[in-house]
């Protein structure tokens, strides 16, 4: 998407969201800063952990949806940056 993120992660024991999505921010900021010359990231980020009935695959499924009803893909595998590419093309 040219104006958000999508992740979805696991994040395990004694891991960190907010250690992730620091490092994430400031190591792709960087490059993109690099490359286009303004800052890419916002201070702060949304998150959202899912709750035992909340489907991985539905959620991953809305996330891979996003480019097509964003015009930005036909389909969700035709988009570049969607993945794992495995699981996208069964889903």
């Amino acid at each position: 998407m040219p104006d958000h993120a999508h992740v979805l992660m696991t994040v395990g024991e004694g891991g960190s969201l907010a250690e992730f999505a620091r490092r994430f921010k400031q190591l792709s900021g960087y490059r993109l800063k690099q490359k286009a010359g303004v800052p890419a990231w916002q201070t702060s980020y949304y998150d959202h952990v899912l709750r035992r009935e909340e489907s991985l695959l539905d959620v991953a499924r809305y996330i891979w949806e996003n480019p097509v009803k964003e015009g930005l893909a036909v389909d969700r595998v035709a988009y570049p940056f969607s993945g794992p590419r495995d699981l996208l093309e069964q889903a």
